[in-house]
């Protein structure tokens, strides 16, 4: 994967893209806060699906933006589509791409039905963006094979810089009325609510999935008590990993959600 020229960045999503690409997957400054949170996550996604998804295995992507992880997998020799609704996230994704194999799909996240079987199905940080996540994740549940995956991120609705966002209600928020909603995918911090780590949960157990990982990633020790600015960058990720995984203190002081769901083989 090859971060573009400036030159080849023809629109202003791109343009943006290629800033957030420099402050996260290229980091200019490995130090950076985001770099640090964004290779948590990314590293967290792509362990489970070395883990649970079989060699050459088929691998969804859903709201991909510059197709990071989809492009590295493809590299590692999976079979990979990804989709987004914006098609100039697609165009800068593939300005990226150097070699494997990935299908770009411009689609609606919300109205994604592919009529094959996917090994794993990725959803990173897509879930608080749609009005109905619940009718999201049983779409891709039935896009599974028996056994396949769903990967799930998603910030932590009890964070404190969360709290002011709305939790999630199944009963207002996967009724058919929420169909037509706006989902926030086409903009990069447009929220619709913050799922508290119970209500996210009981939505996968309920989707008919079983839980095969469940993790809190990125402590607000690194961010906003700023030590990343004075630790080396592996002092600063040990420290992440043990402040992220102290019982119910974690819980209130971590950024990110994270949850490898399994469909029950038949």
């Amino acid at each position: 994967m090859r971060l573009p020229s400036e030159s080849e960045l023809t629109t202003a999503t791109a343009r943006d893209l290629y800033r957030w690409d420099r402050r996260e997957h290229f980091a200019v400054d490995p130090k950076h806060y985001w770099s640090l949170h964004y290779r948590n996550r990314r590293e967290a996604i792509l362990q489970a699906i070395s883990d649970f998804v079989p060699a050459g295995g088929s691998i969804l992507d859903i709201g991909c933006a510059q197709a990071t992880v989809a492009l590295l997998l493809a590299e590692r020799g999976l079979k990979v589509t990804a989709i987004d609704a914006n098609p100039d996230c697609l165009q800068y994704a593939r300005l990226r791409w150097e070699a494997g194999n990935i299908d770009f799909i411009c689609m609606d996240g919300m109205r994604v039905y592919l009529k094959r079987e996917f090994d794993g199905i990725i959803l990173g940080e897509v879930i608080e963006h749609v009005p109905q996540p619940g009718k999201l994740i049983k779409t891709c549940r039935d896009m599974l094979r028996p056994g396949g995956i769903i990967v799930i991120t998603t910030p932590n609705g009890l964070s404190p810089h969360n709290w002011l966002l709305p939790g999630y209600n199944p009963r207002t928020m996967e009724s058919p009325d929420r169909a037509n909603v706006p989902s926030g995918l086409g903009a990069r911090e447009t929220h619709l609510f913050c799922f508290r780590p119970n209500q996210l949960l009981n939505l996968v157990l309920n989707s008919g999935l079983t839980i095969e990982r469940k993790e809190l990633l990125n402590s607000y020790a690194v961010n906003p008590l700023g030590l990343h600015k004075v630790l080396p960058v592996h002092a600063t990720q040990r420290l992440n990993r043990f402040f992220s995984h102290i019982p119910v203190l974690a819980s209130f002081t971590t950024m990110t959600q994270f949850i490898v769901a399994r469909k029950p083989a038949e």
